[in-house]
């Protein structure tokens, strides 16, 4: 129970501080034999708990495990201040909620570029992933759902250097 209640908090942190629009820069991860290993997180893919483990996978599908009792801590490196999250254009409208067989994202982008979606589960773990193509201005995409379990699910729309996270419940 204890082991879970560590994947949750750090599941947890790690999509709070990814809502922080870049004010997180870097994950680090101390061993305690004093190896220290920094992550930049707009390169993380996912972390996940496998049994007795932290792994940590790249966008570049690399990845580093740890041996949980190795590890002496993960530290996240915030700066003081969270400017760039007051003054996102980014706002995510996700519907219906609860789903059953699509969500409906509406979101307004600042500038016309590439934006990615993620959908996790509840244990962190990456269900869907797309990247489109969007406008300035106010943009709608159709996310099919009826192939997820019925849970708790966190969508987290990435534009350039924009985050916005939402949740929904998928019947």
């Amino acid at each position: 129970m204890n082991l879970y209640r560590v994947k949750m908090t750090v599941f947890f942190a790690f999509l709070l501080i990814n809502a922080v629009v870049n004010a997180q820069k870097t994950m680090i991860v101390k061993e305690k034999s004093g190896t220290i290993t920094s992550f930049t997180l707009n390169n993380i893919d996912k972390i996940t708990f496998p049994t007795g483990n932290v792994k940590v996978q790249c966008i570049n599908s690399t990845f580093n495990t740890f041996i949980l009792n190795n590890v002496q801590h993960l530290n996240f490196s915030i700066p003081t201040g969270i400017t760039g999250l007051m003054n996102s254009e980014l706002k995510l409208n996700l519907f219906p909620n609860p789903a059953n067989n699509q969500i409906s994202l509406q979101y307004n982008a600042s500038k016309s570029e590439y934006t990615t979606i993620f959908i996790f589960d509840i244990q962190g773990k990456l269900v869907y992933k797309k990247i489109v193509k969007s406008n300035q201005g106010s943009n709608t995409e159709i996310i099919p759902v009826d192939n997820l379990q019925t849970g708790l699910f966190y969508c987290r729309l990435q534009s350039g250097s924009e985050i916005v996270c939402s949740k929904f419940i998928k019947n």
